[in-house]
C-alpha cells in the first residue's frame, strides 16, 4: 500500500477546523469528566506525554531516519505515547466499554497509520531503513538499543522545533481545567 496524502481541499478544510473541534471537544469532555478515575487518568497521560516529549526530543523530521532515544528501543514509540496521552482522557468518563472501544480503534488505526508511514521511512531511507525494521520491533520494546545508538538522547531544541512544549503545556492545561471543574463544580 502507498501512502497517500489527503488530498489538498480535505487538508485545507481540516487546518481551518481543527483547532475549534478539539476546542469543542475538550469542552465536551471537561464537562463530562468523573473525579472517580481522574488521579489515575492523570497519571496515565502524563506517562504518554513523558513518551511523545521524549519522541520530540529526537526526531529531525524528513531529515535523518530516527533511531536515537526512543526509537532505538521501538520503531513507533510516538504511537504508543499518544495511545496512553488520549487513554487517560478516556478514563476521565469512567467507562471501561468506551476504554475498550478506544482501544480497539486504535489498534486498527496503527495498523493503517503505521503501514502509511513505513512506505514513506521505506522510500525515503531505503536499506538503511530495512536494516533498522530488521533490529527493532513496530511496538514491543527491545531491551538492546539499535545499532547501540544511544537511549538516553534528549535535545531541547528539537523539543522546541517538534511542537514538543505547547502539546505538554495544552495536556497540563486540560488537566488543571478538568481538576477545577470537579473541585468546584462536581454537580456539573
Amino acid at each position: 500500500m502507498q501512502y497517500r496524502a489527503m488530498r489538498p481541499g480535505a487538508l485545507k478544510v481540516w487546518t481551518a477546523v481543527r483547532v475549534p473541534v478539539v476546542l469543542a471537544l475538550a469542552v465536551a469532555w471537561v464537562a463530562a469528566a468523573r473525579a472517580e478515575w481522574f488521579a489515575g487518568a492523570a497519571i496515565v497521560s502524563l506517562f504518554g506525554q513523558a513518551v511523545q516529549a521524549w519522541c520530540f526530543g529526537t526526531l529531525r523530521k524528513n531529515k535523518e531516519l530516527a533511531t536515537r532515544g526512543p526509537y532505538a528501543l521501538v520503531r513507533n514509540p510516538m504511537y504508543l505515547g499518544r495511545y496512553f496521552v488520549i487513554l487517560g482522557v478516556v478514563m476521565l468518563l469512567h467507562n471501561a466499554a468506551l476504554i475498550g472501544l478506544y482501544t480497539v480503534c486504535y489498534y486498527f488505526y496503527l495498523q493503517f497509520r503505521v503501514r502509511q508511514e513505513e512506505d514513506v521511512l521505506r522510500s525515503r531511507f531505503a536499506d538503511e531503513f530495512e536494516r533498522y525494521c530488521a533490529s527493532v520491533n513496530r511496538f514491543l520494546p527491545k531491551l538492546k538499543p539499535y545499532a547501540g545508538n544511544r537511549v538516553l538522547y534528549f535535545n531541547l531544541g528539537l523539543f522546541v522545533k517538534n511542537h514538543g512544549g505547547w502539546n505538554t503545556l495544552a495536556l497540563i492545561a486540560f488537566y488543571v481545567v478538568v481538576a477545577a471543574r470537579i473541585h468546584y463544580w462536581p454537580a456539573f
